[in-house]
């Protein structure tokens, strides 16, 4: 067995053996065909909290190469030390948004402003200011939305939530906090000298820069006076303080028996990010002076990583087992940022994390919203070059709604979606990928279950057609949308597109997994796949 490394979430790792989910009528595996990341991030009703049945236990410790799990339904230490005493190469990694603050870090942030909240450019000075100037005159660096600064509501010097808040600008070297402001003027009333900085003079031009807020999208806001569940800013991931608090927040995680971290926001792209309006923005990088790029951002991530790994090891002596999540639709190449180094050796680490995440690779049942085609290329690219070149890519298939998966089979149409998907360009071999989803499902009777879908079970034997990860249309069916890949033991056709496709015509030999019927054509609709097998009609 080889030992899979790699909201809060906890991951657990083990070897999937085949349950009694694969029926017995059912071509199957002797244990899942691909390894499977699990999640525990749905309570279901009657099952709050962190109590694990004997039976899931069981389960996940048997069938799973591994479950992410939210904070709140993390396992206790009791729990953990049980699922490794049943299965060896178990193991536990929590969720920590490493990127993107929960609120619950926001006193944390503030305790060390200058080196721990990103900023982006909001304005400049207007004119010259003194020492002891407080009437401050900005010329907004998008003219086209003005200042869009809001002034402090707290009277203390920490945020208290997201409606009694403290602002603050930077400029040179000195924070100063926000008291008032006049958007139509560009007029700003500040405290001087705020949070143990320097009041000093500043020549007009000098760039003005504000908090980056979580938010931009409209989801899980944390700007000020709009923050659903609190403030939250976007964290300096380029400092060491930065690393040092996330180191922290491993250790605990791994004195309570966990192996590391999943850690979500890990990647080249500025998701989410905005000001205190929700206006989207881009965090400045003061190492060059300018704003960053996917690509000097996804150096600073590559940079904590490498900080991370160093500080939990010196502190445990121990390495972390980390996983960097949304690091797809095409953020894995060079393109898109380079997230590929997080999986190799760099100047910039000791050693290469456990893998790279792409969440939502093909499809996102709890918004019923299939990846657009350019983007399921790209996802699909990346698992393809992950493969070839031995570097660990986990497609995060989020086939399941914002509650458990329904029982019934013909409700798994997103998950044979997602999982056909990946099978086209899957290679087994020594990289360490494994798909990332949902780990349990309704049983039926008021309950959960953990997920088994009898399609994880069909033996497809080995691929024997391939294409390159910068020419994925080779496996594109002549004259239709669908992509056909065919293995030893069976056959897999999916069709990426909005609308439906023409049958396609397939050679004699292969039979319906479920009827064991045999199938010479297949016409798929829109974002629909089919797996069939190789054997003799019954």
């Amino acid at each position: 067995m080889r030992l899979l490394e790699s909201p809060g979430r906890i991951l657990i790792l083990a070897v999937l053996a085949c349950t009694a989910a694969a029926a017995e009528d059912e071509p199957a595996h002797s244990r899942p065909f691909l390894p499977v990341i699990g999640q525990l991030n749905i309570s279901a009703t009657g099952k709050a909290g962190k109590t694990l049945s004997e039976s899931e236990l069981q389960a996940l410790a048997d069938n799973y190469a591994g479950i992410e799990v939210a904070q709140w339904l993390r396992p206790s230490r009791e729990q953990i030390e049980r699922l490794k005493a049943r299965n060896h190469d178990f193991i536990v990694l929590p969720y920590l948004n490493s990127s993107n603050a929960q609120p619950n870090l926001t006193q944390a942030l503030e305790k060390d402003r200058y080196n721990t909240i990103s900023l982006y450019w909001e304005a400049s000075l207007d004119a010259d200011v003194g020492d002891t100037d407080r009437t401050l005159r900005l010329v907004p660096a998008d003219s086209g939305r003005g200042v869009r600064l809001k002034a402090s509501t707290s009277a203390d010097e920490q945020s208290r939530s997201a409606v009694a808040f403290v602002t603050f600008i930077r400029v040179d070297d000195e924070l100063m906090r926000v008291e008032s402001v006049e958007p139509s003027s560009g007029s700003v009333n500040v405290t001087r000298a705020f949070a143990s900085t320097k009041a000093v003079a500043h020549r007009a031009g000098a760039r003005v820069f504000a908090p980056v807020y979580v938010g931009s999208k409209g989801q899980w806001s944390g700007v000020p006076g709009v923050g659903e569940k609190g403030l939250r800013y976007a964290m300096r991931i380029e400092t060491e303080q930065v690393a040092q608090l996330l180191g922290d927040q491993v250790v605990h995680y791994m004195n309570d028996g966990a192996d590391g971290a999943w850690l979500d926001i890990c990647s080249p792209s500025f998701f989410n990010l905005g000001n205190a309006y929700g206006d989207a923005v881009v965090p400045w990088n003061f190492a060059k002076n300018t704003e960053f790029t996917e690509q000097t951002r996804k150096e600073a991530q590559d940079v904590k990583l490498g900080r991370l790994l160093n500080y939990v090891h010196g502190q445990t002596d121990r390495w972390p087992l980390l996983v960097a999540n949304n690091n797809g639709n095409g953020d894995y190449f060079e393109t898109g940022g380079g997230a590929m180094d997080f999986v190799q050796q760099t100047a910039n680490k000791p050693r290469a994390i456990r893998a790279v995440v792409l969440e939502g690779a093909f499809s996102y049942e709890a918004t019923n919203r299939y990846a657009k085609v350019d983007a399921w290329k790209a996802n699909l690219s990346t698992i393809i070059h992950g493969a070839k070149n031995g570097l660990p890519v986990w497609p995060w298939l989020k086939s399941f709604p914002a509650r458990l998966r329904p029982a019934a089979r013909e409700d798994d149409a997103f998950a044979l979606y997602d999982y056909a998907s990946v099978l086209l360009g899957w290679e087994f071999g020594e990289s360490g990928a494994a798909i990332v989803t949902e780990a349990m499902a309704e049983d039926g009777k008021g309950g959960r279950t953990v997920y088994l879908p009898p399609f994880w079970f069909y033996d497809l034997g080995k691929p024997t057609e391939r294409a390159p990860y910068d020419d994925i249309d080779k496996l594109r069916a002549p004259d239709h949308v669908s992509y056909v890949r065919r293995w030893s033991g069976g056959i897999v056709l999916v069709n990426p597109t909005a609308g439906p496709d023409k049958a396609i015509k397939l050679d004699s030999g292969y039979l319906d997994p479920i009827t064991k019927e045999a199938v010479s054509e297949v016409k798929l609709g829109p974002h629909a796949a089919r797996i069939l097998v190789r054997g003799t009609e019954s």
